[in-house]
């Protein structure tokens, strides 16, 4: 009886309280990113940048936030706009009531936790993505392909088709130019029922997955990238039986692999500080050691990427 009530008036803070006037605090952080040291000044305070970077505090508001960077004798006024807080969303799970609370109130507003300020430039123009300069510099690449589509031939099968979920990726960028890179990677995908791999028995169904490893050059324009290059991938298909009644006639498991060569195409955008959402079409056309070497497969992968950069 008490843990009931007491969920009741949980529930009914929240209902009257909003998820953003409850979980947001009264300020909001900010990470300002330069390419050159330089002097932020916000609301008559001054910070220097350390390894260029510095963060302020603000005050959690409809308003604009403004602040200004100094270098030598250039200054830049730069103003960040507000925007809705993501727990200010979270208020669909009250049923929408959560949005009546949360509407006057500034704690529903949020700002970009990360600003990126190129020193050269001389707009007063913020990014979203980092200004220093990448010409030499080494990235590590962890991904993980989330919605996977499969189109193998396996021997004596025909066409199979499949989409499912759940993959690893792992491997580096090297920026040989301001706008290439060179992009090593070793990548398995998997076509599971579910995006997490869980211990699920007695499940019927083809089996497919590939393990590959890639070499691409790739060219950054802005926010976006994309690539062209060569793999080497190990195709997987299986059948698996699951429980079978014994009155009805029994399909054994199987299993064939084959190893294959083609080409490879990337293209990502970037969303976050180091995160990436792209899409990997890898198509083969040579298969090792198999009767009929010259056909069509491919994979097909929606990826969720973090691209590292590693040293300053």
């Amino acid at each position: 009886m008490r843990s009931t009530v007491a969920l009741a008036v949980i529930v009914l803070c929240l209902l009257l309280s909003g998820c953003a006037g409850i979980l947001n605090s009264h300020t909001r952080e900010i990470n300002i990113h330069t390419t050159k040291p330089s002097q932020i000044v916000f609301e008559g305070d001054t910070t220097f940048t350390v390894n260029n970077k510095a963060y302020i505090v603000v005050k959690r508001q409809k308003q604009p936030v403004a602040f200004s960077v100094i270098r030598n004798d250039t200054v830049k006024t730069l103003s960040l706009r507000s925007r809705n807080s993501i727990n200010f969303y979270a208020n669909v799970y009250t049923w929408g009531i959560g949005f009546l609370a949360d509407w006057d109130n500034p704690k529903r507003y949020s700002y970009r936790s990360h600003v990126f300020i190129n020193s050269g430039e001389s707009s007063n123009r913020t990014y979203r993505y980092d200004q220093r300069s990448r010409k030499n510099k080494l990235y590590l690449h962890l991904s993980l392909p989330h919605v996977n589509a499969f189109y193998f031939k396996p021997k004596g099968q025909g066409n199979q088709f499949s989409v499912g979920c759940f993959g690893l990726a792992i491997g580096l960028d090297y920026y040989y130019r301001e706008k290439q890179f060179l992009s090593v990677t070793t990548d398995l995908a998997a076509n599971l029922p579910t995006p997490l791999p869980l211990p699920i028995s007695d499940l019927d169904g083809d089996d497919m997955h590939t393990l590959f490893a890639s070499i691409s050059n790739n060219h950054a324009v802005r926010q976006f990238t994309f690539g062209y290059g060569l793999t080497v991938a190990q195709n997987s298909w299986g059948y698996n039986p699951g429980w079978q009644d014994d009155s009805f006639p029994q399909r054994k498991q199987q299993r064939e692999q084959h190893t294959a060569a083609g080409l490879i195409f990337t293209s990502y955008v970037k969303t976050g500080r180091s995160f990436n959402v792209g899409v990997i079409y890898r198509p083969t056309f040579f298969r090792f050691n198999t009767p009929d070497p010259l056909e069509y497969e491919h994979y097909l992968g929606i990826d969720l990427a973090w691209k590292i950069r590693l040293g300053r």
